[in-house]
């Protein structure tokens, strides 16, 4: 059993690499700070994908407001009724890269939100 022990504190040595003299040495305050720089990590990168999603919505709601003078929703709601796959990430990419290709995308869709 006690080898267990002597594992479990390898493993958290081994994940604590430059973190100070105390966190090597006192066990007890090195799980507490790996488990919570653990948890935060976990946090952080459900935080960075929500940004990233809001970040392509804005750029896609720049170009759609100089286009259809409409709100991002009703346009992916247009899209979705044209029976368009095209994702979030794509259609920023498309705005910003090549403006004309999102303009005919932009026409189509109003096409299609005219014809139901």
């Amino acid at each position: 059993m006690p080898r267990h022990h002597v594992a479990v504190r390898k493993k958290f040595l081994n994940l604590q690499k430059g973190s100070g003299e105390i966190a090597k040495t006192i066990c007890a305050f090195l799980w507490m700070h790996k488990t919570r720089a653990m948890a935060y990590s976990y946090a952080h990168r459900k935080l960075k994908k929500r940004d990233f999603r809001n970040f392509m919505d804005l750029k896609t709601w720049s170009c759609c407001k100089d286009e259809m003078a409409s709100r991002t929703a009703s346009f992916i709601f247009g899209l979705k009724k044209a029976g368009c796959e095209i994702n979030r990430k794509m259609l920023s990419e498309l705005a910003i890269s090549s403006p004309e290709a999102f303009t005919e995308v932009v026409h189509f869709v109003r096409k299609a939100a005219l014809a139901s």
